[in-house]
Order: C-alpha cells, then structure tokens, then sequence
C-alpha cells in the first residue's frame, strides 16, 4: 500500500512540476520582476524604493532573500525562483502526509490547487512564507531560535502575522515573544547598516506605500478579503469615513477574541489557535488576493486531523467549487465574489469552536 500510495505521490508530483512550470516559466510580466531588481539593489544598498510598474513594497530586509535570484540573468533567476519555492511546497506536503496520511494530503491538495496555481502563475513568495510557518510550529519546542527566525522573516515580508505574538504573549510564552522580538529586531536593523539612506530607508518605504496603495477603501477586481467585499458591496453607501470605522471596529473585535481565546486558554493545544490567527489575518488584510490564501493551508490540515469533515468540505466547497463552477459562466464575478472570504471564515470559526469542545470534554 505504502509502495503504491509513493508512486501515486511520485507521479502527482511530476504532473504538478510541469504543469506550473509551465505557468510560471512562459509568463514574464510577473512580481518576480520586484524580486529581481530588489535583490540587485541590495548588493549595492541604493535605490530600493522607486516608482515603477512593478514596485518592491515589502520591508528593506526581505531583499536579501533575493539577492541569490539575481545574481545571473532574469530568466535564470526566474526559474531558480520557481524551483525553490516548487520543492518548499513538496517539503510542506510531506510533512502533511506524515500528519494525516495519504488521503488526508489529497484532500488538502485538492483544496489549495487553485491557490497554488495562482501563487506560480504570479511567481509569488508564499510557498516560501508556508514553508517558514511550517517550519515555526514544528521546531518551537525543540529548536526555539531556528523557530523565531522563521517567524520573524515571515513577519517581515507580511506584517499581519505579528498578530500571532498575542496567543504567544497572553498564553504566557513570554520566552518564545522574547527570542521572536530579539530576532526581528535584529532583522529590521539590518538594512540601516547596508543601505546608503540608513535609517531612512523605512521611510522611503512608507512613502512608496502611501503612493502606490489605496486607502482606506481596497478597489482592486480580484481582492479577497473583508474590506474588499464590504467595500464592492456598500462603498457607496458607506464612504470612506465610515468604511474606515466599520473595518476598524471588525479589525479590533478580531484582536479582543484573539487575546480572550489565548487568555481563556480553552484549547488543548496553541498550535491551533496560531493556526486559525494567521488564517484570521488573511482575511482581515485589506490587500488579500488569491495566492494569499495559501497561507491556509494548516486550517485544513488541522481539520482533517480533527476528523472535522464539514466544515473541511464546506471550505472546500466556497472557496474553490464555486470558482470552478461559476468561471465558465463570468469571469466578471468570479473575480468580484467573495465566496473565498466566506469559505475561510467558516473554518477559521469552526476551528475556534473546537476550543469550546475540547474544554467541555476535560
């Protein structure tokens, strides 16, 4: 059985490999343009943040990461890119199958193939992000340190995920809040050091996010997230003032039940409520797009591993049947439904349920 379910895997594997190479390799208009010309600046530590079609918003730091990406030609570089974040995704994968098995993993594969297919299509950074929370969970105990690195370079690429130190704080991990806060301060000096404009390559960033992103109100087609639909939906209505209460005030309920839950401490396990925040805080992310929702990857896991088959499926259902359903039909709406946003919160609230049932059953 294990020899049959490996060649199954091996095959899938492959027919994955060439599909998104495929997509990624033969689309050169992609965010790997911002990747590559950030890791060429920070050789030379000038000129990270200008206006250009495609600029590079995250934190100074990050551009290390892609300095190897651009150490040769752009197509080279394109492709190393792909390849690294291909194999981080099999590693993410294995260490699924070795969680909940062979059916388990297809399973979860079949939820997240439209969002891995968006993520190379786009040569995007979250198979790499994935990867360094997979990679935080299951070494917090053993190796504390590798485990705050890794949190603290997904924290500066996207820093939502910062909500996380709260479950870690309140629950009284205050060792683990220290290692992480040592970590990402030293990551965030860094550039001060290496960049010509020293410390006020923080606020050149800041200024390029203020030109280049819309606020309060997201208008952007395909954005899946909260304030998008709320803002397709009743921007009119609302205008931005009020826009801009309304998504606070949610913003700001979803951080008081994420400090009670962590205070509360009605769960068996703090992976599970780091698991379900970070899928919080995709969808409170007023640019969340499609390849965002990679990141909730470990919701399903979690679910299946609970033997929660519902909510699993119902996940499944809105956030990629639908799509799949309704594209031929319109594209139009397909890129302005929020099914996706629906299908995510209804897991992420099904996973914070199982806390009360996990407390009932002590």
């Amino acid at each position: 059985m294990k020899r049959r379910s490996g060649v199954f895997f091996l095959l899938l594997g492959f027919a994955l490999f060439i599909l998104f190479a495929h997509r990624s390799w033969y689309i050169p208009e992609t965010d790997f343009v911002a990747y590559y010309q950030a890791g060429e600046r920070a050789i030379h530590g000038v000129g990270l943040y200008l206006d250009e079609a495609t600029p590079f918003k995250y934190l100074p730091v990050t551009s290390y990461f892609f300095i190897p990406f651009s150490l040769g030609t752009f197509f080279f570089g394109k492709q190393l890119f792909f390849l690294v974040s291909f194999f981080l995704g099999l590693w993410v994968y294995r260490e699924v199958y070795r969680r909940i098995g062979a059916l388990g993993t297809v399973a979860v594969l079949a939820c997240m193939l439209r969002f891995h297919n968006y993520d190379f299509l786009n040569s995007q950074i979250n198979h790499v992000l994935l990867a360094l929370f997979m990679v935080f969970l299951k070494y917090r105990a053993s190796r504390p340190w590798i485990a705050a690195f890794c949190f603290s370079t997904l924290a500066s690429f996207k820093v939502l995920p910062l909500l996380l130190i709260i479950p870690i704080i309140v629950g009284g991990n205050w060792r683990e809040g220290l290692r992480i806060f040592t970590t990402l301060t030293a990551l965030l000096l860094l550039p001060v050091f290496t960049f010509a404009s020293g410390i006020f390559i923080y606020s050149e960033w800041y200024e390029l996010l203020k030109r280049t992103t819309e606020w309060p109100a997201p208008t952007g087609a395909i954005l899946q997230s909260i304030s998008g639909g709320v803002w397709y939906w009743f921007g009119e209505f609302l205008g931005n003032s009020k826009f801009l209460w309304l998504m606070s005030l949610i913003q700001l309920g979803f951080l008081l039940l994420l400090g009670w839950l962590s205070w509360a401490r009605r769960f068996k396990n703090q992976e599970t409520l780091l698991v379900g925040a970070l899928a919080g805080t995709i969808v409170l992310s007023p640019l969340a797009w499609k390849h965002n929702y990679l990141l909730s990857l470990p919701v399903f896991v979690l679910l299946w591993e609970m033997k929660r088959y519902v909510p699993f499926w119902t996940g499944f259902a809105l956030m990629t049947g639908v799509s799949l359903l309704v594209g031929p039909i319109s594209k139009y709406w397909v890129d302005r439904s929020y099914t996706t946003v629906i299908g995510l919160l209804i897991i992420v609230a099904s996973l914070f349920h199982s806390f009360r049932t996990e407390n009932a059953t002590r």
